[in-house]
């Protein structure tokens, strides 16, 4: 099993699939095998799979002793549709278990609470951009609020994928994405050069190994998630902002000051412009609000409505 887990790892590489998702692949199927105490995915059928979905969907428990999710549930399911996929293309099994396989269904929704331009400019204010850390910090932020990029996204980022001389960057998209290069802002680029220049020199003085990952911790180490959110509970204060509604920012306050939609589809690296579209709901939302708070009959009814009851 381990030499057809490495043609895989190989296989997904050549499609250009992102590392995280290759990681999250292979470790789902090792997961799977263990469950059902076989290397052997010949003897797999359709029912075991069936049973696995069961078996995530009603006993599988994580660290914290919570339930998965829907969406978590069928990312583990289309790991191993993509392996047992992988399988029959070379003629390893012959019938794909994964067939028509059904997901739990979901119903994809945002937060209840999107930073505003104020919050953001707040959030921008507080990292100490006259030390390292706060030049990286400050840096992290303004990248994945102006550019917008996933939280695996900015953490595999190397120094190859910045271009400072045509002002872009290049990240290697999650979830198969569009793939192309990102704008990088004047405000951007001003931080950024000085992260380039002073802070991650000295930082990458106290790795044990020199890596070219754009973003290193205080000890010269490459980026992890938990870093990552680390670094924004120092300065979020009360609202709870975390990295990933950076992103949920910028394309809510790029479709507000007019952009369109599929400016935002490229700029996301979204495949399918549906993803995109979500977050039209939120400035429809908006647009509801400002409607019914400014308009003049809207008020005059409200003030009717209110005297009557008094």
């Amino acid at each position: 099993m381990l030499l057809l887990l490495n043609e895989f790892k190989e296989h997904l590489t050549e499609k250009g699939t992102h590392p995280g998702r290759i990681r999250s692949a292979v470790n789902g199927v090792i997961k799977f095998s263990v469950y059902m105490k076989t290397e052997n995915m010949r003897k797999i059928s359709k029912k075991d799979i069936e049973k696995y979905k069961i078996y995530l969907m009603t006993e599988y428990l994580t660290k914290d002793g919570k339930r998965l999710h829907n969406v978590t549930i069928a990312h583990k399911l289309s790991f191993l549709m993509m392996y047992f996929r992988f399988l029959l293309q070379r003629k390893k099994i012959f019938l794909e278990p994964t067939y028509n396989l059904e997901f739990p269904k979901w119903k994809r929704h945002f937060p209840d609470y999107i930073p505003d331009v104020k919050d953001i400019a707040e959030l921008l204010a507080k990292p100490d951009v006259f030390t390292y850390q706060g030049i990286r910090d400050r840096t992290i932020i303004e990248l994945l609020y102006t550019c917008p990029l996933r939280n695996v996204e900015l953490r595999e980022l190397t120094l190859g994928d910045v271009d400072m001389k045509e002002k872009f960057i290049y990240p290697k998209r999650a979830k198969n994405g569009y793939e192309c290069g990102i704008p990088i802002l004047r405000s951007t680029y001003i931080i950024l050069s000085k992260y380039l220049e002073i802070a991650r020199p000295r930082l990458l003085k106290y790795a044990k190994v020199k890596t070219d990952k754009l973003f290193l911790t205080v000890n010269g180490k490459p980026l992890t998630g938990w870093t990552l959110a680390a670094i924004f509970s120092k300065y979020r204060g009360k609202r709870r902002i975390h990295p990933h509604l950076m992103r949920h920012a910028c394309a809510v306050h790029l479709l507000r000051n007019g952009a369109r939609i599929r400016e935002i589809q490229i700029l996301l690296g979204h495949k399918r412009l549906s993803s995109t579209q979500l977050y039209t709901r939120l400035t429809a939302n908006d647009l509801k609000e400002l409607h019914e708070k400014h308009h003049p009959r809207e008020r005059r009814f409200k003030r009717a409505t209110a005297t009557k009851r008094v």
